[in-house]
């Protein structure tokens, strides 16, 4: 069962007392405090019950400030009457449980980790987290930013608000004084927009920064996911159209206009890129599709994808329906025999119609190419993974992405010149 955890480090100095207020809080509502934790827990952890805890880390040195009421200053050399936290805490009346994990000081990398294992231990799975960064050693709150990670992975945590109670940027209001309490969540969210999006640039998946985006209320982002999926699937005809790579851009474009946090734009700006080329009905978004396989190492799909590119390009070009499974299959067949026609075997249902495309396809430019190229990619490559490796000599993974980037790279070479001699031989308009 999931708890609300809050989370301070308690540090060593004799505090002064001011007024903490958080974001949108009114400075009529706070009282004054020496402790940034007990305006923290005052404000945000009301509504805890006796399930949810309160957890103030202290080291040695720390300690009188959580469990003594006289505290002695070493800069006056007296003795300083006032609450510690401990106290302070009992009389908020709250039905939360409070306590002291006692930690290191954290002088050594030793201690450091130490530090970050018992905090890693002190969090449940599924908690929902309020930490404290105010005080403690200086590497204490560097550590948290890279706990927060660590347990939203392992222990699928949830960061409510990560604070910082800024004394010393105190403000005055009438005749009072008052400390702002630092909401620094953004950091953590930047945090996760920079995994995602390194998920999705790297591997290609895309499901974590799609729901990112449906949380900030991007329209459309759901375009991102299922364009990633469709990969994944091997979904041609739908990569051919291109709805999914359009949508992505119109959705991109969209948000220059949005009001988006400055340092999250440049992470769209990063995916954009990645759509730039596509357009709406372009057979070639094919190879964009393979070009997208080796980058994010979709080896597989990446054969997939290339091989079913070839008749869909070829039909395209002659004008014929490279949906059509008996088109696609007699472009298949010419491609296999290598476009020797006599050595094709006709099926009598559909002949004529079989001759009528063979005709226009083998007087394709650099057909023969093509040939050669459907053979290089559909010979023991494709066969050799979606066969599992049960074959003899299989390949490797590395000899397959090899292979998967050399042919590419010829395969476009040929498209190129083909699509160079469509311009320069297309009809000339009056």
């Amino acid at each position: 069962m999931s708890r609300k955890v809050f989370l301070s480090f308690l540090g060593t100095s004799i505090y002064k007392p001011t007024f903490y207020v958080a974001t949108g809080q009114n400075e009529n509502e706070v009282r004054s405090t020496r402790f940034i934790q007990e305006a923290l827990i005052d404000h945000f952890c009301k509504d805890f019950t006796q399930d949810d805890i309160i957890i103030i880390l202290t080291t040695s040195d720390a300690h009188h400030n959580w469990d003594r009421d006289v505290h002695y200053d070493n800069n006056n050399k007296e003795n300083v009457l006032y609450d510690g936290l401990k106290t302070r805490i009992e009389k908020l009346k709250l039905n939360a449980t409070y306590t002291n994990l006692p930690i290191p000081d954290g002088k050594s990398t030793n201690e450091i980790w130490n530090i970050f294992q018992k905090t890693y231990n002190a969090i449940g799975n599924c908690d929902e987290l309020i930490f404290d960064i105010t005080h403690g050693f200086r590497s204490l709150p560097m550590l948290n930013m890279v706990l927060i990670n660590y347990a939203k992975l392992l222990k699928n945590i949830s960061v409510k608000g990560i604070y910082y109670g800024n004394y010393e940027a105190r403000y005055k209001l009438g005749e009072q004084t008052y400390s702002p309490i630092w909401d620094l969540k953004d950091f953590e969210r930047l945090q996760e927009w920079t995994n995602s999006a390194q998920l999705f640039v790297k591997a290609g998946y895309a499901e974590r920064i799609s729901e990112l985006m449906k949380e900030n209320r991007i329209q459309g982002a759901n375009q991102i996911n299922e364009f990633c999926q469709e990969v994944l699937t091997n979904r041609c005809i739908r990569l051919t159209e291109g709805s999914s790579s359009i949508a992505i851009k119109n959705m991109l474009t969209a948000t220059k206009d949005e009001d988006i946090h400055p340092v999250i734009r440049p992470i769209f700006e990063l995916i954009e890129k990645e759509f730039s080329d596509y357009d709406e009905k372009n057979v070639l978004n094919g190879l964009l599709a393979v070009k997208w396989c080796i980058a994010h190492d979709l080896i597989q799909q990446g054969y997939t994808i290339m091989s079913e590119f070839l008749p869909t390009y070829i039909l395209n070009f002659v004008e014929e329906d490279f949906v059509n499974k008996a088109s696609r299959g007699t472009v298949n067949g010419i491609l296999g025999i290598s476009g020797k026609v006599e050595k094709f075997n006709f099926t009598e249902d559909i002949k004529k119609e079989q001759i009528r495309i063979l005709n226009k396809v083998v007087a394709m430019p650099y057909f023969k190419e093509l040939c050669q190229r459907n053979r290089s990619i559909n010979a023991q490559n494709r066969d050799d993974i979606n066969h599992g490796g049960f074959r003899p000599n299989p390949k490797s993974y590395k000899d397959l992405k090899t292979e998967l980037v050399e042919k590419f790279k010829k395969l476009k070479d040929v498209i190129d010149k083909i699509e160079k001699y469509r311009i320069t031989h297309a009809p000339k308009s009056l």
